[in-house]
């Protein structure tokens, strides 16, 4: 039987068809390998497990090494190595910062906060009335404060009824002067509202800077007759008035503009497309990223000066209006030594504003701050603190 030669591309096709089978098969597998590492991130950023990015790290240290293993080329070997590397420092990035002392991720609260934090226009964001909240905050399983915060019908947290409610005193600020972590009775304005009789106003809220005071100036918040005026400065608040924190988005924001002081609307004005708002809601699970990156300062002598004029705005606007009245500052001097600290100072006292020092007010501060402090875990001012404060606001400010 006559034998007829064979096609030489039906020949090359056949030698072919095993490396092509076995190619396909790698590639399947790789493409299955990779679908399962983009998934089970996908999954636990939605879930949000105790430190995310440290296990989506893990997955992918795992499946890299996998498939470089399953690779039949160096190159190939190397490039899942050096993917391997990279999810490994991740990874040891995440855990450091996980594991640190530091991490807010050692931080549990307890209490219910739904409907506590409303929206405000003025304000950006405010307690709301007649609200009470009870607070308990942990670090790991150490109890630092179980609290209750009492708010008023008037917005603010409660402080005692007073004999004179012709003439009153106001006190503006963050956390510190509302009394973050210390009970209702146990706050500074409430404090100094047991010692006097005039009626206190306690404007403090969690987060708050000196834009807030100012914007409440400006929109007649304040409706009574001020004798003594109270704002708690601190270095921290510098950020807080340039729009650099996380939570105060909506705050009011000021700018200047040829020296002058004028309102620019609210902090998030500024358009942010929906990627950019998508790509912080993510990053901000990351402990890495909270810690060296979302709370990190950069306080420029533009920001110093905003802060100053904000505060003298404020003076000006209450003064204008209560012209026997007294504006006054408690500056805490945790660093004397710290630079934007002495230009702080030195700005109030070039724009005569009083202030004082929270290291002529108590014993041995800073040096003995611990003291003062609710927890080494928790660095707002004890009761203690609150009550010297109080005594000397009464002693050597009202009487």
């Amino acid at each position: 039987m006559k034998s007829f030669p064979q096609n030489p591309w039906e020949t090359q096709a056949r030698a072919v068809q095993p490396l092509v089978r076995s190619t396909v098969r790698v590639t399947l597998y790789n493409y299955i390998l990779l679908s399962i590492g983009v998934c089970f991130s996908a999954a636990v950023l939605k879930l949000v497990p105790p430190a995310p990015y440290l296990w989506i790290a893990a997955c992918w240290v795992l499946l890299c090494g996998i498939l470089m293993f399953k690779s039949t080329t160096s190159s190939k070997k190397a490039i899942w190595f050096n993917l391997l590397f990279l999810a490994l420092v991740a990874g040891m990035l995440e855990a450091s910062a996980y594991f640190s002392d530091y991490d807010e991720s050692n931080y549990r609260a307890e209490g219910d906060s739904e409907g506590y934090y409303t929206v405000s226009e003025a304000l950006g964001y405010a307690p709301a009335k007649n609200y009470i909240r009870k607070s308990k905050r942990f670090y790991n399983e150490e109890l630092l404060y179980d609290v209750t915060y009492t708010i008023g019908e008037d917005g603010l947290r409660i402080t005692p009824q007073a004999e004179n409610d012709r003439e009153c005193l106001l006190f503006f600020g963050g956390s510190y002067t509302y009394g973050d972590g210390v009970k209702d009775h146990e706050s500074m304005p409430y404090v100094v509202g047991t010692l006097q009789k005039r009626k206190v106003h306690n404007f403090g809220f969690h987060g708050y800077g000196p834009h807030q005071m100012l914007s409440a100036i400006q929109n007649g918040m304040v409706r009574c007759n001020p004798k003594l005026i109270i704002y708690q400065a601190l270095v921290r608040h510098i950020a807080r008035s340039a729009g650099q924190t996380h939570w105060d988005k909506r705050g009011p924001k000021y700018v200047l503009r040829d020296g002058h002081l004028e309102s620019g609307g609210h902090f998030d004005d500024e358009v942010v497309s929906f990627l950019e708002k998508k790509i912080e809601t993510q990053l901000i699970k990351s402990s890495f990223y909270k810690k060296y990156f979302r709370n990190v300062y950069g306080y420029t002598d533009h920001d110093i000066e905003l802060l100053l004029e904000i505060v003298d705005a404020s003076r000006l606007g209450l003064l204008r209006d209560h012209p026997t009245a007294k504006f006054e500052i408690i500056l805490w001097d945790r660093h004397p030594e710290d630079e934007t600290y002495k230009q702080m100072k030195s700005g109030f006292a070039a724009r005569s504003i009083k202030i004082h020092l929270v290291s002529d007010i108590l014993p041995g501060f800073p040096e003995e701050i611990a003291r003062y402090e609710i927890s080494e875990y928790d660095t707002h001012p004890s009761a203690l603190a609150h009550r010297l404060i109080a005594e000397y606001i009464v002693e050597e400010l009202v009487e």
